[in-house]
């Protein structure tokens, strides 16, 4: 299976997770340039593809080039008119080692959904993976990260 299929297959499983009871309601896509949000309902297809992240919906494709698309975030609003938005993350990454600072502790995932990598604390080590684009997780945020 190639990278291709195997992070189609994740985003199918979180789509297909987000029309449970405790529905997710938006989209965000983090570019380098800023935010854009999307309704849950809206979208009919996401993908990686080899330019870049595509995010499908019935007003048309939008397609996000890697070299601006910095993660992809699931949100429930929340009422009372106050718009979630991503937090600050602030983290290094210097192509063999991932720093959070403050995180208790870090998680890598692999596209196809695989822990590749959990440790405690605010540093990971990164340098034995594989060349590829990978999720990190450290308490309520999550980035892409692509190691060369």
């Amino acid at each position: 299976m190639n990278f291709i299929n195997k992070s189609i297959g994740v985003v199918t499983l979180v789509l297909a997770s987000a029309s449970t009871a405790s529905a997710f309601d938006a989209l965000y896509v983090r570019q380098t340039t800023g935010d854009t949000k999307f309704a849950i309902a809206d979208i009919t297809e996401i993908a990686f593809l080899d330019e870049g992240v595509s995010v499908v919906t019935t007003g048309g494709a939008n397609l996000y080039g890697y070299d601006n698309f910095c993660s992809l975030r699931f949100n429930q609003e929340h009422t009372g008119g106050v718009e979630s938005t991503f937090a600050d993350v602030n983290y290094k990454f210097d192509g063999s080692m991932v720093a959070v600072p403050g995180a208790a502790s870090i998680e890598v995932y692999s596209f196809d959904g695989s822990k590749v990598l959990g440790v405690e604390g605010d540093k990971a080590d990164v340098q034995l993976l594989s060349a590829g684009v990978y999720v990190v997780k450290a308490g309520n945020v999550a980035f892409k990260i692509v190691k060369r």
